[in-house]
């Protein structure tokens, strides 16, 4: 497995709640669609979103405001849609 750092992030955390659902990137490249496709219950994002802050904050090593900040940035551009 390769080291997660500032460069793979990103690409890490997309294949990681894409996991979370059962998809891999591959599906979503296969799929142009796969935004609107694509979706994961609460349960899955609140795990989602502990694992990707202790990632986000560990990789770099920053405050947690800016670690919040850096979710919501990444969460708004890459994130799946949330269902009941």
């Amino acid at each position: 497995m390769e080291k997660i750092n500032k460069h793979n992030l990103a690409t890490h955390l997309i294949e990681y709640q894409l996991q979370l659902i059962g998809k891999t990137l591959g599906d979503a490249e296969g799929d142009e669609r796969w935004f609107s496709n694509f979706t994961m219950n609460k349960t899955q994002f609140e795990l989602f979103h502990r694992y990707a802050l202790l990632l986000i904050q560990k990789v770099n090593k920053g405050s947690m405001a800016r670690t919040l900040k850096t979710f919501d940035w990444f969460n708004l551009m890459y994130g799946l849609r949330v269902t009941d």
